[in-house]
């Protein structure tokens, strides 16, 4: 594992003050009602991701139940 993604992934963990939770927990917290910025929460999530290069990450070694977000 490079330290670049272990920086990522100890960041994960990390309180961010825009939203009150850590980012893995932001990750996590799926839409709550049928709004316009509910709608923009899961694409500004995938752009975290893409951002971070989570897509080119070699996943095989994971259970395969896992391996899904």
């Amino acid at each position: 594992m490079t330290a670049e993604r272990k920086t990522f992934l100890d960041g994960l963990w990390q309180l961010d003050a825009t939203t009150g939770r850590t980012r893995l927990s932001w990750r996590r917290h799926a839409a709550v009602a049928p709004a316009a910025s509910q709608s923009l929460a899961p694409l500004t999530k995938v752009v975290f991701l893409h951002d971070a290069g989570v897509e080119q990450w070699h996943l095989a070694r994971l259970h395969p139940h896992r391996a899904p977000w």
